[in-house]
C-alpha cells in the first residue's frame, strides 16, 4: 500500500506564502453552514492507504484541527469555503495552501484533489500527492476538539524542561498500539472536553508509545509493564502518581486531583510507607496505584501476619485481600480458607466466588497449588477446571489447526464449558467466530449449526456489541440467512463508524458482499 505523507489529510495545493484574503472569505460565509462547526471521521482513503482512525475539525473561528487516535494533534490550521463544493486550508507552520473539492451528502464528507508540497531545502522541487479521502459527520464528538491537548515532544526531556518553566507537572500516557483500553482513553474519554479543560490547565500532557525508542526507553526507568499506564511526573523525572488500567472520565478527574495532592498521591503514600504506616487504607491505595511495586509481597505478607481474628474479618483488611492477595504462601489465604464462609455472610457471595475464581486463575500453572484449592469450593473448582480443559484445548486447535483429533476436542471442551451458567458472552462470540472461520477445513457443518447457537447467546447478552453483531450475521450468512445477515452488518458497520473502530473497512466490504448474494 502506498503510504501518505503526513500532510495529506488536506489536499490540492497551491504554493503560496500569505493567507486568504478576508473579503472573499466573507463574500461567501453564507455557504459554509455545512462545513463551519462540524467534526468528521475518517472511514476510507480512496487513494489506498489504510485510515488512521483520525478525526478533523471545521472550527467555527475558521480554524480546522485534525487528530490521530491517540488524541494528538495530526494537522492544524486555517481554512475558507468559497463556494458549496471548493474550500482552502492553510497549515501551521508551512508556505502552502491546500485547495479542496469537496461534496457532502447524506452526513458523508467527501473530498479529493492533489497535495503539493516544496521539497526540504529547495524553492525549485515540488512533490505531488493525491488524495482522495470519505469521511463521515461525528456529531457525538462535536466538541472532541476540547479535549486533552498531548504535545508535539519527542524526548521527555524537553517536557521536563515545560514542566519546569509552567511550574506544572506532567501527565503522560504509556500506550502501545494493540492495546484495547488504550485506544478507548484514546478515543472516548481524553478527548472529552471535561477532560480537556482540568488536564490542559494543570499538566503538560505527553503520548508515548511504549515501543518506540524513546517509549522502551521510558518504560525501563519508569518500570512500566501493563498498559495503559498513566505517569505523572514532577520537573526532576520523579514518580509523583500513577495508575494502571482504564477508567472513565471521573475516574481520570479524581486521578489528576490525586495527583496534585502531595498528602496523598503515590510519592506521599510511599513515604508514610516508609514511616511505618501499614494500615489497610494505606496499602490499598499504594497498591492500587503501583499494583507491581517491588514491596508488594513484603508489604501484604507483613500487614496479615499478626492481625486479630477481627482485624482479618474487617472491611479494610477483606478489601486489601480481595485485590492484591493470590499467594496461597500468605497466612491470610489459609484464614480465609477456614472462614470463607463467614466472609459469604458478611461481604456477600458473588465477592467471595469471584476471589475464589482469581484464586484458581492466579495458581493454575502450579498443578500442586491449583488442586488444592478444590477444598475451597469443589463446585466452583469443578466449572473453572472445565474452562481451563477448553482453553487449553483452544489454544491447541488454533496450532494445529489442520488436526481433525484438536477440532473435535475443541468443540467436545466447547460444549462442556459453554454449558455452564454465567458464561461469558464474549467468550460466546470468541468460540462462535472461530468456528466460522475454520468449519470448512473439516467440513463441519454441525459446528457451525452450534456456533450460530453460542453466537445467538452472545447477541441476546450484548446486542449493542459491534463485533458481536458482526459474528452473528456472517453466520447467518453462511447458513443462507443472507437478509438477516445484511441487517447486523449495518448495524455493526453504523456503529463501527460512530466508534472510530479499526474494522470499519472489513463491515463495509463484508456488506457489500453481502448485498451482493442477494441479487
Amino acid at each position: 500500500m502506498k503510504k501518505t505523507s503526513i500532510l495529506s489529510g488536506l489536499a490540492l495545493g497551491l504554493v503560496i506564502g500569505t493567507s486568504i484574503p478576508a473579503a472573499k472569505a466573507q463574500s461567501n460565509e453564507s455557504k459554509t453552514v455545512n462545513l463551519v462547526g462540524t467534526t468528521w471521521r475518517i472511514v476510507q482513503n480512496l487513494t489506498g492507504s489504510t485510515p488512521s482512525g483520525r478525526t478533523l475539525y471545521f472550527n467555527k473561528n475558521l480554524t480546522f484541527e485534525s487528530r490521530n487516535s491517540n488524541g494528538a494533534t495530526f494537522n492544524s490550521g486555517k481554512y475558507r469555503v468559497f463556494d458549496n463544493n471548493t474550500f482552502v486550508t492553510i497549515h501551521d507552520g508551512l508556505r502552502s495552501a491546500n485547495l479542496y473539492t469537496f461534496t457532502i451528502q447524506n452526513d458523508t464528507l467527501h473530498f479529493w484533489g492533489d497535495f503539493l508540497q516544496r521539497s526540504a531545502g529547495t524553492d525549485h522541487q515540488i512533490s505531488c500527492m493525491p488524495v482522495d479521502e470519505i469521511w463521515v459527520r461525528a456529531n457525538d464528538i462535536a466538541e472532541e476538539n476540547n479535549g486533552i491537548k498531548f504535545s508535539e515532544d519527542s524526548l521527555l526531556s524537553t517536557a521536563l524542561d515545560k514542566s519546569a518553566k509552567a511550574g506544572k507537572l506532567i501527565f503522560m500516557d504509556c500506550y502501545t498500539k494493540w492495546c484495547g483500553p488504550c485506544r478507548y482513553l484514546a478515543s472516548h474519554i481524553f478527548p472529552l472536553k471535561e477532560a480537556g479543560d482540568f488536564y490542559n490547565q494543570n499538566f503538560i500532557n505527553l503520548s508515548f508509545d511504549m515501543e518506540t525508542p524513546e517509549g522502551r526507553l521510558i518504560a525501563k526507568k519508569y518500570g512500566v509493564r501493563a498498559y495503559p499506564t498513566l505517569l505523572f511526573l514532577n520537573a526532576k523525572g520523579e514518580v509523583e502518581h500513577m495508575s494502571i488500567g482504564c477508567g472513565g472520565v471521573e475516574h481520570l478527574l479524581s486521578l489528576g486531583k490525586v495527583a496534585m495532592d502531595s498528602n496523598n498521591n503515590l510519592k506521599a503514600l510511599q513515604q508514610k510507607i516508609n514511616n511505618g504506616d501499614r494500615s489497610a487504607e494505606t496499602l490499598t491505595n499504594y497498591l492500587s496505584a503501583n499494583r507491581y511495586s517491588s514491596d508488594k509481597k513484603s508489604l501484604l505478607d507483613e500487614y496479615f501476619k499478626n492481625k486479630t481474628l477481627e482485624q482479618r474479618l474487617s472491611e479494610g483488611s477483606w478489601q486489601l485481600y480481595r485485590w492484591f492477595v493470590n499467594d496461597l504462601d500468605n497466612p491470610q489465604f489459609k484464614f480465609f480458607v477456614k472462614h470463607h464462609g463467614e466472609y459469604e455472610k458478611k461481604f456477600g457471595k458473588k465477592e467471595v466466588t469471584d476471589k475464589i475464581m482469581s484464586l484458581l486463575d492466579a495458581n493454575m500453572q502450579d498443578s500442586v497449588k491449583y488442586i488444592s484449592l478444590r477444598k475451597v469450593d469443589p463446585k466452583l473448582f469443578a466449572k473453572h477446571k472445565t474452562f481451563a480443559e477448553f482453553r487449553m484445548a483452544y489454544y491447541k486447535a488454533r496450532s494445529q489447526k489442520n488436526e481433525l483429533n484438536s477440532w473435535n476436542k475443541l468443540m467436545q471442551k466447547a460444549k462442556l464449558y459453554l454449558a455452564q451458567d454465567s458464561i461469558s458472552p464474549y467468550d460466546y462470540n470468541d468460540i462462535s467466530w472461530y468456528v466460522y472461520e475454520n468449519y470448512k477445513t473439516f467440513n463441519d457443518k454441525n459446528a457451525l449449526q452450534q456456533a450460530k447457537a453460542w453466537s445467538f447467546k452472545s447477541y441476546q447478552l450484548k446486542p449493542e456489541e459491534i463485533q458481536i453483531n458482526d459474528t452473528y450475521a456472517h453466520i447467518l450468512f453462511e447458513l443462507g440467512f443472507i437478509q438477516e445477515a445484511i441487517k447486523l452488518e449495518e448495524f455493526a458497520l453504523k456503529r463501527g463508524q460512530e466508534e472510530k473502530s479499526d474494522s470499519v473497512n472489513f463491515f463495509a466490504d463484508e456488506l457489500a458482499k453481502f448485498k451482493k448474494a442477494l441479487n
